[in-house]
């Protein structure tokens, strides 16, 4: 199981989270450099996960409060679990147990 989560947290709320299907073991190398960001779009988060084999185009979800980006189906809609568990940092929503074994919160 190589699932991960990399969730930003600002104000004590989740800004962006990162849910990944593959390669989750890379969450600490792609969130060292999100930390080094000073602007932080979706965009600049979703390429840096890419860039640092953190997931990949057919499972990597990068989800804000009113957005998301999800490359592999232009129609895709979030299913329940992504947006009821939105601002639970450490919920993976890929499946109901909610678990990921690489989990990083990044507080900005």
């Amino acid at each position: 199981m190589t699932q991960g989560i990399i969730s930003i947290i600002k104000n004590d709320k989740v800004f962006i989270k990162c849910v990944s299907g593959c390669d989750g073991y890379n969450a600490q190398k792609a969130a060292k450099i999100i930390r080094r960001l000073d602007n932080i779009t979706l965009e600049k988060v979703y390429n840096i996960c890419i860039e640092n084999d953190f997931g990949c185009e057919d499972c990597l979800v990068v989800q804000g409060e009113n957005d998301f980006i999800y490359k592999a189906d232009p129609d895709f809609e979030l299913p329940e679990l992504y947006i009821k568990k939105f601002n639970d940092p450490a919920f993976n929503p890929r499946w109901e147990k909610g678990t990921a074994p690489y989990v990083v919160k990044i507080f900005i």
